[in-house]
């Protein structure tokens, strides 16, 4: 209720406007901060989560795309290193002579026993000829003696191997000769054993079989040797005068093995394996003999007719070898040998009594990768011209080859020693590789038989010579 103060006066009637019309809002003063107002900053933030999202997806396309590029560029490699190599050498190989391959070389895989021993039950064993005491460092020692029939094949083999011997813990010899005082057919063989103690004595077994494939010796050492015990060992094998067998086998890691001349035995077949002590042959002459060890080196003189195998890992190869072909009808005598660290040095002397065909008569082939190879090749005089095959390999070190050059195969000088030698290359020619044709007159035709010799290798420098050795 509304009361009317005095000296006013009540008005029922108004006849000015009733609506009121709003007044004008002030306007908010424009913020002078550079920092964007609360919309503008949700507005950029979603942009922003926007822009990553297509960022990051570009980011991982863009992966996607590296890794196929890379595999990609490492099929290319690969098909470059690997294919085209391989693409090449079936190509080279369609258009060479049916003799240039492998198939020369089967004859130096031996099919051999030696390294396989078992321990029989019935087998007799420690049946010493005589057992005494010595003031030594390895006091208890025993002697065995054993007469084996020269026939069929012999064996001395043991079982110590770098994993279950320790290679100062024994010490082994091994001499094999020609002893032309034996007046039977008998082989003599002799073992001598000392050891520090006498349990030691009794739990190495020396065994012997003159019947079936394991004929000859056995020797198994314990397997639980210690540090503190020792065995010296030294066997001595003596060949009658008149003594042909078919294999000699020979398996005695951690031995020193000498073999003296046995040329006046006659073997078909001789496997001599080592491992870390050296192997030395006076004179050895068999058709097919095989040298193996690891790290000990294989010195010596051998003649073969059959086929030749001197390898090893560590170990130098000095060696003088004479490789036979004395029948028309056998494959070609093949030679190889192998090392990885350390030199190769042979000399080769090639015998054949007559030129039996255009195809290769010898086959040689030589691999080292971190040392020297020095080989020689010659023909005895009393031999005709005969094509060979030699290949060389090596990878960081220095290659020497010379083939001798007066009378011998197809680099003799046949109309004289003042007619020079005429030399032609196969086109194309490339920095790392070089192949051709060297001789007197004009070049023969492919069908005509003609020697070969490759040499390849890596980074080490390459000589080879034709001339005197």
């Amino acid at each position: 209720m509304i009361v009317v103060s005095e000296g006013h006066e009540k008005q029922d009637t108004y006849t000015g406007p009733t609506i009121r019309l709003p007044e004008r809002v002030a306007r908010r003063r424009r913020s002078l901060s550079p920092l964007p107002d609360y919309e503008a900053s949700q507005a950029q933030y979603r942009r922003s989560l926007v822009l990553d999202h297509k960022n990051k997806q570009a980011w991982h396309q863009s992966k996607i795309w590296r890794a196929i590029l890379f595999l990609l560029l490492t099929y290319a490699i690969l098909t470059t290193v690997i294919g085209v190599p391989i693409v090449v050498k079936k190509m080279k190989q369609q258009n060479e002579d049916p003799w240039n391959g492998d198939g020369f070389m089967g004859s130096t895989q031996f099919s051999s026993s030696a390294g396989v021993i078992t321990y029989k039950d019935n087998m007799p064993c420690n049946t010493w000829t005589n057992m005494d005491y010595v003031h030594s460092l390895r006091p208890y020692r025993a002697t065995f003696q054993l007469q084996l029939p020269v026939m069929g094949e012999i064996s001395i083999r043991s079982n110590a191997t770098l994993e279950n011997t320790l290679p100062d813990n024994v010490i082994g010899t091994l001499t094999a000769e020609f002893d032309s005082s034996i007046k039977d057919n008998s082989a003599q063989i002799t073992l001598t054993m000392q050891t520090t103690t006498r349990t030691l004595q009794e739990s190495t077994l020396v065994c012997y079989d003159d019947i079936g494939p394991d004929r000859g010796l056995s020797i198994f050492f314990p397997s639980n040797i210690t540090a503190m015990d020792s065995i010296s060992m030294d066997i001595h094998v003596a060949f009658p005068r008149v003594a042909s067998f078919q294999t000699f086998n020979v398996y005695l890691p951690v031995f020193t093995q000498v073999f003296k001349d046995l040329t006046q035995v006659d073997i078909e077949s001789v496997n001599i394996e080592g491992t870390i002590r050296p192997i030395n042959v006076t004179n050895l002459r068999a058709p097919c003999i095989s040298v193996k060890s690891v790290v000990g080196d294989i010195i010596g003189t051998f003649n073969a007719s059959g086929s030749l195998l001197l390898d090893t890992i560590r170990g130098d190869i000095n060696a003088s070898i004479t490789l036979v072909k004395a029948s028309p009808h056998s494959s070609p005598t093949s030679m190889s040998l192998d090392t990885g660290d350390r030199n190769i040095n042979a000399q080769v002397t090639l015998l054949t009594p007559g030129r039996f065909s255009s195809s290769p008569q010898f086959v040689g082939k030589i691999n080292n990768f971190n040392a020297d190879i020095n080989l020689a090749v010659r023909s005895d005089p009393s031999s005709p011209p005969v094509p060979i095959y030699f290949t060389v390999q090596n990878n960081l070190q220095q290659t020497r080859v010379m083939v001798e050059g007066n009378e011998n195969h197809k680099y003799d000088d046949i109309f004289g020693s003042s007619k020079q030698r005429t030399l032609l290359f196969d086109q194309p020619r490339s920095s790392s590789r070089s192949s051709g044709w060297v001789g007197w007159g004009n070049k023969p035709d492919p069908s005509v038989g003609q020697s070969r010799v490759e040499i390849t290798s890596s980074l080490g420098p390459v000589e080879l010579q034709f001339g005197p050795t």
